[in-house]
């Protein structure tokens, strides 16, 4: 019982003790650092970083510098080798064209001459030509332009009628009038036929660029109807036709 009374006696003056001013006191300024500690919580982290050096970054690794030597080469990719020019065309090109070949336009000669049936009419603004090699239309306009045709008339077809032609002018017919009345392109380029249609031995000779194309008297070639035929009378032509669709001729 004694010890009891005593032990009473010691916690009473324990709280006399934590009651009192100056501990008090003591007390409420542990809390308030606290508080302040909570309150600069980012300044402190801050310092402390500052102080232990754990937020500083990694230091980086040293850059290994190679020697000329140790640097590997790379292959540098190859350049294109240009195909050079024909130093000089194959000699060929036929006497009777040979005034129309302009080289830088033509280039060189691709094929031997060679005479082949044609048929030839004028109009008002251009001209047209058929060749037997090749069954096709070319139409040439008065703006050194042409356009080619497959030859698309057969014996006995209907051709389209543009109505009368003017006084002094012609209806072409037959394969010409077939293309000439189913284009209006063509037909409001080249306008009417001025002479009647004429069939010819013409010389061509085919180049990189084009062909040439020629009349002369003393040609003679086989007809459509396979007939050897040579006319003298018919009108000297020499005209270069080009791949850029352009021509130039007399």
């Amino acid at each position: 019982m004694g010890n009891k009374n005593k032990d009473d006696s010691d916690k009473k003056s324990g709280w006399a003790k934590l009651l009192e001013p100056e501990t008090l006191k003591q007390i409420v300024a542990v809390i308030g650092a606290i508080a302040g500690v909570i309150t600069v919580l980012g300044t402190t982290v801050v310092l402390v970083c500052e102080k232990t050096q754990l937020c500083q970054p990694p230091t980086p690794e040293p850059t290994v510098s190679l020697e000329a030597s140790q640097v590997p080469e790379v292959s540098p990719s190859p350049e294109r080798t240009p195909i050079p020019p024909t130093a000089t065309c194959v000699p060929g090109v036929d006497g009777q064209l040979s005034s129309a070949w302009d080289r830088s336009r033509l280039g060189c000669r691709t094929s031997e001459p060679a005479i082949v049936w044609a048929v030839w009419q004028p109009f008002e603004r251009g001209y047209m030509l058929w060749r037997s090699d090749t069954r096709r239309v070319i139409v040439f306009y008065s703006d050194r332009t042409w356009t080619e045709f497959t030859d698309q008339w057969t014996e006995g077809a209907a051709i389209p009628s543009r109505g009368s032609p003017p006084p002094g002018l012609l209806t072409p017919t037959r394969g010409f009038g077939y293309i000439w009345s189913t284009y209006d392109d063509v037909f409001n380029r080249i306008g009417w036929a001025r002479v009647e249609e004429k069939g010819f031995c013409a010389k061509t000779q085919l180049f990189e660029g084009g062909f040439i194309f020629g009349s002369s008297t003393g040609l003679s070639c086989k007809d459509e109807e396979g007939t050897m035929t040579t006319d003298s009378s018919f009108p000297t032509l020499l005209f270069a036709v080009y791949n850029d669709r352009k021509w130039q001729g007399q």
